[in-house]
């Protein structure tokens, strides 16, 4: 049931409720039916037992790389040593940050993550060092990310995962790319299907692209689903220019041709910068992380599989990181305004 569950399920001892089940199947609009049919058709013919060994085996060995993955991984607070003195002793230097999750914690829902006094007076003084180029990349969308920081004078901003990037200098976005949005009136309504049976889960619409967020949703009931979703996606989107990407507790659909590493290439391409700095959480962030030179440093924050070579607890100890940085450089610069005292919460 669990495989198929676009059909009507019922409890076949419970007598009442399959009579309920074939009215409802039997007064169901033509095109639910349709719809219905065509994911579960799609599903049976992709997930076939030669698919679903292969998926066992992946998933097995996806559970042994992220162990090792994770235990290769230096906790960046154990190589102070290292990080510390290469900020002090740069001239040019980029930081490239990721916002959920990096500088400010999860919240049920996106628009709550807004950002508290701590970081913004993080991010101001960071900026006011004339050494710093400071960068938040997010999947964010434009409008929300001037909104809460477009007030930080020198701070670059990057929404959609590198579709947007804004130039203080310019005080303007640029589009990157020219996405196709036209797919969206297709998957939406499979999106707003599987929605309808997730309690908890909301759909986020942005300019260009569709997420799904399940942070709310039962653990065990959301995994299952998020594989229907991605397997019903996967074969509509197959042969085009979107790509699925999913990040923490979401799920979102993009133009392929977008991510951080290209717009993380471009920031670094700009000036000889002898210090980089790339921080993200979550599977969106491999594309910045190996976008980092040798030299640089990439943290992730969290556990899991990752490319970086540096790893933190939380987005609290980040901040810790954050707090270092701006010590070091008022060390030269006293006009750097302090950031206050930390928080405790």
């Amino acid at each position: 049931a669990s495989e198929l569950s676009e059909a009507v399920i019922v409890n076949p001892y419970d007598y009442d409720a399959i009579g309920v089940a074939l009215k409802r199947a039997l007064e169901m609009p033509k095109e639910e039916q349709h719809l219905r049919n065509r994911i579960m058709h799609q599903r049976l013919k992709r997930y076939n037992v030669e698919f679903w060994a292969a998926d066992f085996i992946k998933e097995l060995q996806n559970a042994v790389l992220e162990t090792t993955s994770t235990n290769r991984q230096i906790r960046i607070e154990k190589d102070s040593h290292r990080l510390e003195p290469a900020y002090r002793n740069a001239d040019r230097r980029i930081l490239l940050l990721d916002y959920d999750g990096t500088l400010v914690g999860f919240t049920g829902v996106p628009e709550a993550a807004k950002p508290d006094e701590e970081i913004k007076a993080l991010l101001t003084a960071l900026t006011q060092d004339s050494k710093n180029t400071v960068v938040i990349i997010s999947g964010r969308d434009r409008f929300t990310l001037e909104r809460w920081l477009g007030d930080i004078d020198g701070l670059y901003l990057v929404a959609g995962h590198g579709l947007w990037v804004y130039i203080p200098e310019e005080k303007k976005w640029n589009m990157t790319v020219v996405p196709d949005s036209a797919w969206k009136d297709i998957v939406r309504p499979i999106i707003e299907m599987y929605i309808n049976r997730m309690p908890g889960a909301l759909i986020e619409e942005k300019e260009f692209s569709i997420a799904l967020h399940y942070r709310q949703c039962e653990s065990n009931m959301a995994t299952n689903k998020i594989r229907e979703i991605k397997e019903t996606l996967m074969d509509m989107t197959s042969s085009s220019a979107i790509s699925i990407q999913e990040g923490n507790k979401v799920l979102e659909l993009k133009d392929s041709r977008v991510n951080k590493g290209m717009t993380a290439s471009f920031f670094i391409s700009r000036d000889d910068y002898d210090f980089c700095l790339g921080v993200g959480d979550d599977v969106t962030d491999e594309d910045l992380f190996a976008a980092i030179p040798e030299d640089g440093f990439s943290i992730k924050i969290g556990l899991g599989n990752t490319s970086a070579a540096y790893s933190l607890k939380s987005w609290k100890s980040m901040r810790k990181v954050l707090r270092r940085f701006i010590d070091i450089s008022r060390e030269t610069d006293q006009s750097i305004l302090s950031p206050g005292p930390e928080e405790l919460s």
